[in-house]
């Protein structure tokens, strides 16, 4: 879960600097974005699975699906204005605000586990 956390934050930081004339910095933050997005997912599914028992895991399995497509589609809605009034600087700072809290999540969590053993 880390390690897509901090690619995807990486992703903002190489795409949202990206120039119009930068298309192989852009690319590179978009396959960051395709990796980060990835290890989330993995990651994600991984955990609602172990966090479930097995007869409800279909059904938690499909809500964080349905989540997750609700997600991506509100994403496309305002992604498009965010885009048109500040290019990809500013759709890629709002996507990095929205992982940071991922990134505090990971931390304390981490902090825990290591005060426990």
């Amino acid at each position: 879960m880390a390690l897509g956390g901090l690619l995807l934050l990486a992703a903002t930081a190489v795409a949202g600097t990206a120039g119009p004339a930068q298309s192989v910095r852009l690319g590179t933050g978009l396959l960051l974005l395709g990796l980060g997005w990835s290890c989330g997912l993995i990651a994600g599914s991984t955990l609602v699975t172990g966090a479930v028992d097995a007869d409800l895991r279909p059904t938690a399995q499909g809500g964080t699906d349905l989540l997750m497509g609700l997600g991506a589609a509100l994403a496309g809605v305002v992604g498009g204005p965010l885009l048109a009034a500040g290019g990809f600087g500013l759709v890629s700072a709002v996507s990095a605000a929205l992982v940071l809290p991922l990134a505090v999540v990971w931390a304390t969590s981490t902090r825990a586990a290591a005060r426990t053993r």
